[in-house]
């Protein structure tokens, strides 16, 4: 994805008006964050992509194949979980030093 600073720009803009932020009613010092009707326009759109895309992908793979893939990324996600962990200790490590 090239961007440049009007692109980006336009971008952090479309990303502002899909949310809006209130106050907290129990607490003043906090803020929450919410979709606007645009924002949840967006959300919906792309998860209805996001289906339409993993059903396409599902018709080139047999359901082995499926199964095969769901175990390798299953077993790429704990690897990462695992090296996060660690990364997470070694920063504490060092901050306690």
């Amino acid at each position: 994805m090239n961007l440049n600073n009007l692109n980006l720009n336009e971008k952090i803009e479309d990303l502002l008006a899909a949310l809006k932020k209130k106050e907290d009613e129990k607490d003043s010092r906090k803020s929450r964050i919410y979709f606007t009707e645009k924002g949840r326009s967006i959300c919906e759109d792309g998860h209805k992509k996001f289906v339409m895309i993993q059903e396409k992908l599902q018709e080139y793979f047999t359901k082995e194949e499926q199964e095969e893939l769901k175990r390798l990324l299953n077993k790429f996600c704990d690897c990462l979980d695992e090296q996060t962990e660690i990364l997470k200790k070694e920063r504490k490590e060092k901050s306690d030093a």
